[in-house]
């Protein structure tokens, strides 16, 4: 697994938010069909994290799609309980029209506080998650970026 660290804003990618903030904004755009009707969205699934939900976990505080696969952050997870708050990102696939869960991805070096899931996005077979609390080469909360590449089909 490789790490890419970013000095950007304290370890901080602003790209990630304001792509979020976009997003945000592109509903009320893209709700125009091309015959200048209106679509409308209709809720399908609520995803709650399954596994082990604690209180304070903030899954959901990211989330990105491509195709079947669905990756959500979970920036203050306690993957050892009690107060470790490294953070984790959970995986979903679409099967038969629901989202089940595939994985639980951790930090290969989970560190107390470093708020993995922040920042999340997919692309094809690879998951990026951003970590900006994360403490490295001697200096604390510069953060870094965790690439994923999936392996196998199931």
């Amino acid at each position: 697994m490789g790490v890419l660290t970013s000095r950007v804003l304290g370890g901080i990618a602003p790209s990630g938010l304001l792509v979020a903030l976009a997003l945000a904004l592109l509903p009320a755009a893209a709700a125009t069909d091309d015959d200048g009707g209106r679509s409308v969205w209709v809720q399908t699934q609520r995803l709650v994290e399954e596994d082990r939900p604690e209180q304070n976990d903030q899954f959901g505080s990211s989330a990105a799609v491509d195709g079947d696969t669905l990756v959500v952050g979970a920036p203050c997870d306690s993957i050892f309980g009690g107060t470790h708050t490294c953070g984790s990102v959970y995986v979903h696939v679409l099967d038969g029209g629901t989202w089940t869960l595939q994985q639980r991805l951790l930090a290969g070096d989970p560190e107390s506080g470093a708020a993995f899931g922040f920042t999340v996005d997919i692309s094809g077979d690879t998951i990026v998650v951003g970590s900006p609390e994360d403490s490295h080469s001697g200096h604390s909360h510069i953060g870094s970026a965790y690439v994923f590449v999936r392996s196998g089909t199931t």
